[in-house]
């Protein structure tokens, strides 16, 4: 109990500290202080699992560092280095890489991916989606949900169930290719939430996509 008690209070004694610290050199201001938030969460998170004790306190450690990886300004930290890999491993693919607060949305084109009022992956959208999956698979604190889109021609009813098969097509194959199943959810939405003007053949193009959405999850 006394080894126990020691260790939080150190662990505390570190995060005032760090808290505490000012340095002139340090993260800019536009990400104030993330690198020192991923520092307190990985040394709290690792204190907190030496505490814990036993004969396995060097374990425990590294499982309360893991705990502590995505709490407070981690998150932040964790989503950039995501965002960094995927950027490089899809440029000039076509997918396009928006980040929207601490998620990341991966817009894939439908004509990157499937022939007309087809469900099948086109052969040559599986390199993309491998690189997806490889980074998707180094990161595994992000929840993968995919959302199947279309564009305004066609009747309702239609366009649902096909963006729901394509967004299932998606989901099997980053399944297929490492990423755990309980990470990822796979729905369609139709045409009901285009990005761009259904009345031009451009705007009914960017209509019809697959969406990838990476969301952190918290401890």
């Amino acid at each position: 109990m006394l080894r126990r008690t020691t260790a939080l209070v150190f662990v505390s004694a570190l995060a005032l500290t760090a808290c505490a610290t000012s340095n002139p050199n340090g993260p800019s201001p536009d990400r104030p202080n993330k690198a020192i938030g991923t520092g307190i969460g990985a040394v709290v998170g690792a204190g907190i699992g030496a505490a814990v004790g036993g004969d396995h306190r060097g374990r425990n450690a590294g499982i309360g560092a893991g705990a502590g990886a995505l709490a407070g300004l981690a998150i932040g930290a964790y989503m950039d280095a995501q965002e960094k890999k995927l950027r490089e491993r899809l440029d000039g693919t076509g997918v396009v890489v928006v980040r929207q607060g601490d998620d990341l949305l991966l817009r894939v084109p439908n004509d990157l991916s499937f022939d007309v009022n087809q469900s099948a992956l086109n052969p040559g959208v599986r390199d993309t989606l491998d690189g997806i999956a490889r980074t998707v698979t180094e990161y595994p604190e992000t929840t993968v949900l995919v959302v199947g889109h279309a564009d305004a021609t066609g009747k309702d009813d239609y366009n649902l169930k096909l963006s729901e098969r394509r967004a299932n097509a998606v989901s099997s194959y980053l399944e297929q290719h490492g990423v755990a199943p309980a990470r990822l959810s796979a729905l369609g939405r139709g045409e009901s939430q285009p990005i761009a003007d259904n009345e031009s053949e451009e705007g009914r193009a960017k209509n019809r996509r697959v969406e990838i959405r990476l969301q952190p999850t918290r401890t």
